[in-house]
This record gives structure tokens, sequence and C-alpha cells, in this order.
């Protein structure tokens, strides 16, 4: 595995793990880079953000809604189960202990 897709399952593990710490279970595409450009991994771009948000859309982990021209993403019991480690799967990267 490239260190590219690496990046990626751990961006995409980022975000549900934001999603599952709002109140709402939801975030607007622009908060969740501003919160992913702090992070301890490499920060993605924003188109970066908007392309991963589809992923796990297409996956069924988050439902987007869109809100003008940014989407919205609202975190699915799938992604809470990812986020929270009681569940694994391909493409997003793992929960540590």
């Amino acid at each position: 595995m490239s260190y590219q897709d690496k990046l990626r399952e751990a961006w995409r593990l980022q975000m549900l793990k934001l999603l599952n710490s709002l109140p709402s279970y939801k975030a607007g595409q622009y908060f969740l880079y501003q919160c992913m450009t702090t992070g301890e991994i490499p920060p993605p771009s924003a188109d970066q953000v908007e392309t991963e948000m589809h992923w796990l859309s297409d996956q069924g982990y988050v439902e987007l809604t869109a809100v003008g021209q940014m989407q919205e993403a609202k975190i699915t019991q799938r992604g809470i189960d990812i986020a929270e480690g009681r569940s694994i799967v391909p493409g997003v990267a793992r929960v540590r202990p």
C-alpha cells in the first residue's frame, strides 16, 4: 500500500471521528477541512476533503446533503461503529487502542 493510500485511510477515519464527536453528528465541508488542517497527520486539501466525503458517502458511512455549493456530512450508524473501533473496514484506518 502506498503512502498516499495510507494517508487517505487516515483522513477518512479522522473525518468519522470528528463527526462522531459533534453533538449533531454532522458538519459542513469547510468545518471538516479546518479541523483536519490542525491534526497530527499531513492535512488534505479542500478538494481532497470533498473527495473523501463522497467516498465515505458511497460506502454508507456518512450521508451528504448539499448546502449551497458545499456539502454537509452526517455520520451513519455504520460510520459510528468504525469511528468507535467496533468495526474494521477496508479503506479506513483502524482506531488505535
